[in-house]
């Protein structure tokens, strides 16, 4: 497995506005993280530049912005690229093999998303999970998703119109300020690999 060190990431230019803001939009929709993320441990991801970022990026995921080669992917997202892994397994790398990361960028550029990062969201896939976040289960979003989950099962009971309409906007409220917390975290963590890039201090918050 090749490893990258703190030269080889810091040799490679940071990515302009633009690519960050694709990057950010291309990690919450790439893969269809509504069934592949837990929503009890969510998945682990990890973002960084690489020498090597779309060289391999397959043809089959949907289509980048200027293609899917090495060309398109890099005016898109320059270097940037991520590893992700589910319940501690090996880290998985959309196009490329993974690779070892200095320990401190892994430290420090490493978070959690939940699926709810993605566009889509259906509760048949997480039953398991909701029966045991009813039963206590801590999670850092419960109490939100608690709710979005009863608010789902009273617009499949609900008749009226009007009322329907009202638990929809309710629901859709919930999920969006979930997601727009996952995708928060994508794009402060983008900012953590930028200052430990250019060897500034990084905060700890995260």
């Amino acid at each position: 497995m090749k490893v990258l060190s703190p030269e080889d990431i810091r040799a490679l230019p940071m990515p302009s506005i633009e690519q960050h803001r694709s990057f950010v939009e291309h990690l919450g929709n790439v893969h269809s993280w509504y069934k592949h993320l837990p929503l009890l441990t969510g998945g682990q991801f990890v973002i960084f530049l690489a020498p090597d970022a779309g060289e391999g990026y397959p043809s089959q995921h949907p289509r980048l912005p200027y293609g899917n080669t090495i060309e398109g992917y890099r005016r898109a997202f320059g270097y940037l690229d991520y590893m992700w892994s589910i319940d501690g397994s090996a880290f998985d790398r959309d196009g490329g093999r993974p690779i070892i990361l200095p320990p401190e960028l892994l430290q420090h550029c490493c978070f959690v998303l939940y699926p709810y990062v993605s566009g889509e969201f259906y509760w048949c896939i997480h039953e398991d999970a909701i029966a045991s976040l009813r039963a206590g289960t801590p999670h850092p979003d419960r109490m939100s998703i608690l709710e979005w989950n009863a608010i789902a099962e009273a617009i499949a009971s609900e008749a009226e119109p009007t009322r329907q309409m009202y638990l929809e906007q309710a629901e859709t409220n919930i999920w969006a300020a979930l997601h727009d917390r996952e995708i928060a975290k994508i794009d402060r963590h983008l900012q953590q690999l930028y200052r430990w890039h250019s060897g500034n201090a990084i905060s700890e918050e995260y």
